[in-house]
């Protein structure tokens, strides 16, 4: 399914298999082109509206630089892995691939990701500045940030309530479920941080795009994620630590 937002537009046009004709051409006013779980012919309609190659599933999942941050044919791609599946048992991370071409972004992913969700209705908002391809990858950006700070303070009151009934508790209490939901919380963390040390590169091979290294309001905004960025990063690092010492405390 593709999802195509235009300069000052009110809704998304949502695509289809049967809509993306031969002669399908993409809207010169576009500012955003989400591909949510593309099939080959709308990744080849794509491909033939833009004049670029998109990288294929397998490439996505590649973890060398090179083959997730590099500039091609004037356009800026890169691949970062997101959190996704964060209140569900068992997170996951799954590479989501961002695309800077001819000042519009084109967003590739196989997953249902919150943050995607959030900051669409957003864009639709008159408040919301998303008149070019960089305005909506930094808004975009702004948005997937928001949602690891969110799960990283759901795992911290989750590991504040298993410190205090860790400590509380006489010797040879049960900790199974303490233990249970300290391991869970453990795995989420570590793959936040895994999601934002990915993200931190993304942002610092962003700031080479043209859009956003030629403009002074773009190159600020872009610093200030790559601060939120760097900032969870440390807090996602002491969280596994405190963590590391409950399930010892807990386990002794």
């Amino acid at each position: 399914m593709l999802r195509v937002l235009c300069r000052n537009a009110h809704q998304f046009e949502v695509l289809t298999d049967p809509d993306l004709t031969a002669d399908w051409v993409l809207p010169q006013d576009a500012v955003w082109v989400d591909m949510s779980g593309p099939s080959r012919k709308a990744e080849v309609a794509v491909e033939r509206a833009i004049g670029l190659e998109l990288p294929t599933p397998e490439e996505m999942q590649q973890i060398e630089p090179s083959s997730r941050l590099y500039r091609e044919g004037g356009a800026t791609v890169m691949t970062a892995s997101l959190l996704t599946r964060s209140d569900q048992d068992v997170a996951q991370l799954s590479p989501v691939t961002f695309v800077l071409s001819a000042d519009r972004l084109i967003t590739i992913r196989f997953i249902e990701a919150k943050a995607f969700h959030v900051f669409g209705r957003r864009a639709l908002s008159p408040t919301t500045d998303s008149s070019s391809g960089a305005d909506t990858f930094l808004g975009l950006l702004d948005a997937v940030i928001e949602r690891l700070a969110e799960v990283l303070e759901i795992g911290s009151d989750q590991v504040q309530a298993s410190s205090t009934a860790i400590f509380s508790r006489p010797k040879g209490g049960a900790f199974e479920p303490l233990l249970t939901t300290l391991a869970r919380t453990q795995s989420t963390t570590s793959l936040a941080r895994t999601s934002l040390v990915s993200l931190g590169r993304l942002a610092g091979f962003a700031a080479l795009a043209p859009e956003i290294s030629e403009d002074s309001a773009h190159q600020t905004h872009l610093a200030a994620i790559q601060h939120d960025i760097q900032s969870l990063t440390e807090h996602s690092s002491y969280q596994a630590s405190h963590i590391s010492f409950l399930l010892d405390a807990a386990s002794g």
